[in-house]
């Protein structure tokens, strides 16, 4: 009786240590990967889900200078403030967030596309949307680039997407709208990466006229300002009708290329042409510049 317990506890005993060394040994090997593993990715570019949080964005590009990521365009007149990055050039170099890439002996390789779910087939040393081998014709847009990142097992990485606005057009001054006869007026421009910002650096040094207690049969001053309104037949004359406050600024919602610069003015004479000149030039975010003095109409009703 006394020997059987002793199998039995010698028995037990063995397959106890066998499922201990078993535990420990799948332990031990899960610990030296993911040790080796974490080694290397530590000097190698992070992934952007998880704890590796690389994530590729773009700088705005200028004049063949990068300036700002998401450089501040100005604020709404909703109370949004926009912010983008712009281009007047294809192709760019996105950058990335949280990459370590100082270890030289590391060759860092990329991949860019539109579709997430549509990864190219090869890779590219060179940080550059289009890629070398995409032959497609791009014009001006808001387009989303996804980024891959080669890690040192031969695995893409995802590095997220960013947005770039890819403008090569000088900002139009298309149309003006007449609100209401109270008289709100809507000054359109046609521009991907209008700069309001930098529209009302010229508002400040060549400010518009504003009187609000001019009314129909004052006298009108001489034509001054950024934005300038006129009757029929006062170009001759050159007089111009004061405005009742300064713009404000906003872009359609169903056209990201349309703007629109709101503007108060006085009581109008009904049922007569009216034009609305713009003085100078302007500059958008990607640095394109309109033509100068650029000059539409619309007409009272009664």
């Amino acid at each position: 009786m006394i020997f059987f317990e002793r199998i039995r506890f010698k028995a037990s005993v063995q397959v106890f240590l066998f499922v201990l060394i078993a535990f420990f040994g799948q332990a031990c090997d899960s610990v030296n990967t993911d040790s080796a593993e974490t080694k290397v990715k530590a000097k190698y570019p992070k992934t952007y889900i998880g704890s590796f949080p690389a994530k590729v964005h773009f700088k705005t590009l200028s004049g063949g200078t990068y300036k700002y990521w998401n450089e501040n365009l100005g604020t709404k007149f909703n109370g949004e403030v926009q912010q983008l990055a712009c281009s007047d050039t294809i192709p760019v170099n996105p950058s990335y967030y949280n990459l370590n890439d100082e270890d030289p002996n590391l060759a860092l390789e990329y991949k860019y596309s539109l579709d997430q779910n549509l990864m190219p087939a090869n890779w590219s040393n060179v940080t550059e949307w289009p890629m070398n081998a995409d032959g497609t014709f791009y014009s001006d847009g808001k387009y989303e680039v996804h980024s891959w990142i080669k890690d040192s097992f031969n695995k893409p990485l995802y590095a997220g997407s960013d947005f770039i606005h890819y403008d090569n057009s000088s900002p139009v001054f298309e149309a003006t709208l007449l609100r209401s006869n109270a008289v709100i007026i809507d000054l359109v421009i046609n521009d991907l990466t209008f700069d309001y910002n930098k529209f009302s650096q010229d508002l400040i040094s060549n400010p518009i006229l504003i009187n609000d207690n001019f009314s129909i049969g004052d006298t009108k001053p001489n034509c001054s300002g950024k934005i300038q309104l006129q009757e029929l037949g006062d170009n001759v004359s050159n007089k111009c009708i004061p405005f009742e406050s300064q713009p404000l600024w906003g872009i359609d919602s169903d056209n990201i290329s349309k703007n629109f610069l709101r503007i108060r003015a006085p009581e109008l004479v009904q049922s007569l042409e009216h034009f609305v000149t713009i003085d100078g030039t302007m500059m958008d975010c990607s640095g394109n510049i309109s033509i100068a003095d650029q000059t539409t109409s619309f007409t009272t009703v009664d």
